[in-house]
């Protein structure tokens, strides 16, 4: 019942697991775009700019390429009124965002790690 942000692919376990985890076989990254504090965002030899489709790579091995301590980003759901960072995401391997990511600077997110 839940798919995979980025590719949209079905979890492969058991309808309505229990589990917080899900598992999926992963495609291209159809339903992402490339987010970066500056203008271009490299991966291994491929270069996106600010809101390029990430279609080209596959969720996977876009993962293993960046290696480990890399992060997703995620639109900050406890975001305070007035530009308050919120408290509630320095916990549970998240935290707010550490830059503004572009396009769409303006939107907070949280790094989840």
């Amino acid at each position: 019942d839940r798919r995979c942000p980025s590719c949209g692919y079905f979890c492969t376990m058991q309808y309505a697991h229990d589990e917080d985890l899900h598992a999926t076989e992963h495609g291209n990254m159809r339903l992402t775009h490339a987010v970066a504090a500056g203008d271009v965002f490299v991966v291994d030899n491929r270069r996106y700019g600010q809101g390029d489709s990430g279609e080209a790579e596959m969720c996977n091995f876009h993962c293993k390429s960046l290696g480990r301590g890399h992060f997703h980003l995620m639109m900050c759901e406890n975001y305070g009124n007035g530009n308050v960072k919120c408290t509630v995401s320095m916990a549970d391997g998240k935290r707010h965002e550490t830059e503004t990511y572009f396009p769409s600077g303006d939107i907070a997110k949280d790094e989840l790690t």
